[in-house]
Protein backbone atom coordinates (compact mmCIF):
# COMPACT_ATOMS: atom_id res chain seq x y z
CA UNK A 1 0.00 0.00 0.00
CA UNK A 2 1.12 3.51 -1.07
CA UNK A 3 -0.20 5.55 2.38
CA UNK A 4 0.97 8.89 1.73
CA UNK A 5 -2.10 10.15 0.72
CA UNK A 6 -3.98 9.41 3.91
CA UNK A 7 -5.62 12.37 5.32
CA UNK A 8 -4.32 13.84 8.31
CA UNK A 9 -5.55 17.39 9.02
CA UNK A 10 -2.40 18.63 8.39
CA UNK A 11 -3.39 21.82 6.84
CA UNK A 12 -0.98 21.77 4.47
CA UNK A 13 -1.61 21.32 0.18
CA UNK A 14 -0.17 17.97 -1.20
CA UNK A 15 1.60 17.38 -4.60
CA UNK A 16 -1.25 16.00 -5.45
CA UNK A 17 -3.56 18.80 -4.99
CA UNK A 18 -5.53 17.76 -1.82
CA UNK A 19 -4.90 19.08 1.90
CA UNK A 20 -3.76 17.29 4.84
CA UNK A 21 -2.03 13.99 3.39
CA UNK A 22 0.56 12.48 5.28
CA UNK A 23 2.87 13.28 3.16
CA UNK A 24 2.93 16.97 3.80
CA UNK A 25 4.85 16.08 6.96
CA UNK A 26 6.25 12.52 6.67
CA UNK A 27 8.33 13.02 3.66
CA UNK A 28 11.39 14.64 3.15
CA UNK A 29 9.43 17.89 1.55
CA UNK A 30 7.47 17.80 4.42
CA UNK A 31 10.04 17.64 6.78
CA UNK A 32 11.64 19.97 5.23
CA UNK A 33 8.74 22.59 5.28
CA UNK A 34 8.02 21.70 8.55
CA UNK A 35 11.97 23.20 9.50
CA UNK A 36 11.11 25.92 7.09
CA UNK A 37 7.93 27.55 8.44
CA UNK A 38 9.27 27.25 12.11
CA UNK A 39 12.75 28.25 11.26
CA UNK A 40 12.44 30.43 7.77
CA UNK A 41 15.77 28.48 6.63
CA UNK A 42 14.85 25.98 3.50
CA UNK A 43 17.41 22.97 4.22
CA UNK A 44 16.54 19.35 2.94
CA UNK A 45 15.79 16.48 5.26
CA UNK A 46 19.02 15.15 5.15
CA UNK A 47 20.61 18.43 6.79
CA UNK A 48 17.79 19.07 9.12
CA UNK A 49 18.13 15.77 10.25
CA UNK A 50 22.08 16.35 10.88
CA UNK A 51 20.95 19.48 13.16
CA UNK A 52 18.58 16.97 14.95
CA UNK A 53 21.25 14.92 15.71
CA UNK A 54 23.36 17.82 16.71
CA UNK A 55 20.21 19.25 19.45
CA UNK A 56 19.04 21.66 17.25
CA UNK A 57 15.13 21.64 18.88
CA UNK A 58 13.42 23.10 15.80
CA UNK A 59 15.10 20.10 13.52
CA UNK A 60 14.21 17.61 16.39
CA UNK A 61 10.58 18.57 16.67
CA UNK A 62 10.30 18.19 12.57
CA UNK A 63 10.97 14.49 12.95
CA UNK A 64 8.80 14.23 15.74
CA UNK A 65 6.02 15.77 14.06
CA UNK A 66 6.74 13.26 10.65
CA UNK A 67 7.14 10.28 13.51
CA UNK A 68 4.12 10.78 15.25
CA UNK A 69 2.40 11.11 11.89
CA UNK A 70 3.51 8.16 10.81
CA UNK A 71 2.79 6.21 13.50
CA UNK A 72 -0.56 7.74 13.82
CA UNK A 73 -1.32 6.54 10.37
CA UNK A 74 -0.03 2.66 10.65
CA UNK A 75 -2.03 2.56 13.58
CA UNK A 76 -5.31 3.83 12.10
CA UNK A 77 -4.43 1.36 9.15
CA UNK A 78 -4.09 -1.66 12.01
CA UNK A 79 -7.14 -0.68 13.68
CA UNK A 80 -9.01 -1.00 10.34
CA UNK A 81 -7.40 -3.75 9.33
CA UNK A 82 -4.99 -5.62 11.52
CA UNK A 83 -2.29 -5.30 9.80
CA UNK A 84 0.53 -4.93 11.58
CA UNK A 85 3.94 -4.77 9.74
CA UNK A 86 4.59 -2.06 8.36
CA UNK A 87 7.66 -0.84 5.82
CA UNK A 88 9.18 2.67 5.82
CA UNK A 89 11.11 3.33 2.67
CA UNK A 90 12.85 6.34 0.56
CA UNK A 91 14.79 9.17 1.89
CA UNK A 92 12.81 9.52 5.28
CA UNK A 93 13.46 5.94 6.20
CA UNK A 94 17.45 6.95 6.64
CA UNK A 95 16.42 9.04 9.65
CA UNK A 96 15.59 5.54 11.75
CA UNK A 97 17.04 6.80 14.86
CA UNK A 98 15.22 10.30 14.90
CA UNK A 99 12.26 8.56 13.47
CA UNK A 100 11.65 4.94 15.29
CA UNK A 101 10.60 5.34 18.75
CA UNK A 102 8.14 8.07 18.08
CA UNK A 103 6.63 6.03 15.79
CA UNK A 104 6.70 3.10 17.98
CA UNK A 105 5.49 5.29 20.83
CA UNK A 106 2.29 6.83 18.93
CA UNK A 107 1.49 3.35 17.08
CA UNK A 108 1.09 1.46 19.99
CA UNK A 109 -0.83 4.56 22.01
CA UNK A 110 -3.59 3.94 19.15
CA UNK A 111 -4.00 0.42 18.58
CA UNK A 112 -5.42 -2.50 21.00
CA UNK A 113 -3.19 -4.09 22.94
CA UNK A 114 -3.90 -7.21 21.16
CA UNK A 115 -1.78 -5.90 18.23
CA UNK A 116 1.33 -5.38 20.49
CA UNK A 117 3.23 -8.54 20.28
CA UNK A 118 2.60 -8.71 16.23
CA UNK A 119 3.76 -5.28 15.24
CA UNK A 120 6.95 -4.32 12.93
CA UNK A 121 7.80 -1.02 11.94
CA UNK A 122 10.70 -1.71 9.83
CA UNK A 123 12.35 1.11 8.60
CA UNK A 124 14.88 0.43 4.98
CA UNK A 125 18.41 1.25 4.44
CA UNK A 126 19.68 2.57 1.04
CA UNK A 127 16.54 3.06 -1.61
CA UNK A 128 16.47 6.82 -0.75
CA UNK A 129 15.28 7.24 -4.52
CA UNK A 130 12.34 5.09 -4.32
CA UNK A 131 9.87 7.16 -4.86
CA UNK A 132 11.40 8.52 -7.63
CA UNK A 133 11.54 5.33 -8.90
CA UNK A 134 8.44 3.94 -8.48
CA UNK A 135 6.97 7.10 -10.20
CA UNK A 136 9.23 6.26 -13.00
CA UNK A 137 7.71 3.31 -13.30
CA UNK A 138 4.40 3.68 -13.24
CA UNK A 139 5.02 6.58 -16.05
CA UNK A 140 6.28 3.94 -17.85
CA UNK A 141 4.15 1.31 -17.55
Amino acid sequence: FEVGHIPLNTGRRCGCGHIGCLETVASATGISHSYENATRQRLSAAEIAKRAAAGDSEARRAYEMAAACLGLAAATITQLMNITAFVFTGGVAAAEPLLAAEVKRVYLEHTFTLFHASAKLIFTQGDEDAGILGAAALFLE
